[in-house]
């Protein structure tokens, strides 16, 4: 009865909720400043100042739900092999800095290597999902998003600026390479079923009784400028075709939501 009591007197979320209060009694010292100007700042300041400092009291709640969660793993002396099975004991801590959109975060992930399979792990970053690169997924997946659209350096000048997470033109430019290599014919196209599916979903869109026809047909030639009227015609339409391509290219590309083949063929730590 005593050790029942005793496990009910820790609750992990009060502990959480605890840490959480002193991030943001952190956070808001950093506005003193502004009590003291002669001139309060303007909504658009305050916005701003929010967005300059939020990972700090955001990053810091994040970092105590990862603590508290997975305390277990981070604390962990011994762990099955995942290839054999054999229990492996702890040869060290490693500790490892990740960025998310909510703020940086630093775990210590316990390493485990098994002589026998010549395998080396970490058990938290496979519970996680952890990136191996410093940017985790979130913020990979709005670089990814924008550098299909753009340029790699005005895309992660945009993440920047928008979320308060510092990309580096470089790490745009990685990412978007290795998902190209990785994005094969397979992971790209739907299955059977999808296909299927979407053909009988437009089957159900009604028509207005006329019939469409996507054949270019050459424009007829009309009197008075001559032949150069019939060529300048034929040029519009084919760029707006190509730029209608290069659309429907660009909208593809720039899927909110990576294909899940892409996302699972990721290197892992």
């Amino acid at each position: 009865m005593g050790c029942a009591a005793r496990v009910l007197e820790f609750d992990p979320l009060e502990e959480v909720r605890r840490m959480a209060h002193e991030q943001l009694d952190q956070w808001l010292e950093q506005m003193r400043p502004l009590f003291e100007q002669e001139k309060p700042p303007t909504l658009l300041e305050l916005s701003q100042h929010f967005t300059r400092t939020r990972q700090q009291l955001l990053g810091g709640v994040l970092q105590s739900l990862a603590d508290a969660l997975y305390a277990h793993l981070q604390d962990q002396r011994q762990a099955p092999c995942p290839c054999c099975g054999k229990p492996i004991r702890r040869k060290r801590r490693d500790p490892k800095r990740c960025n998310t959109l909510q703020g940086p975060v630093s775990l210590e992930r316990g390493y485990f290597y098994c002589t026998d399979c010549r395998v080396g792990f970490h058990p938290l970053d496979e519970a996680m999902e952890l990136s191996r690169a410093f940017h985790q997924y979130d913020v990979e997946e709005k670089v990814l998003k924008l550098a299909s659209e753009m340029p790699y350096e005005r895309a992660a000048e945009l993440v920047s600026d928008l979320t308060g997470v510092p990309v580096s033109n470089r790490h745009a430019h990685d990412r978007v390479e290795q998902v190209v290599q990785l994005a094969d014919l397979e992971t790209v196209i739907p299955d059977r079923r999808e296909i299927r599916r979407r053909i009988a979903q437009a089957k159900k869109i009604p028509t207005t009784g006329r019939c469409w026809s996507w054949r270019w047909t050459a424009p007829m030639p009309r009197r008075g400028p001559g032949p150069s009227a019939t060529l300048n015609a034929g040029r519009a339409n084919g760029a707006r075709s190509k730029a209608c391509a290069s659309t429907w290219h660009r909208k593809t590309a720039a899927s909110s939501r990576w294909p899940a083949g892409i996302r699972s063929r990721m290197p892992k730590p």
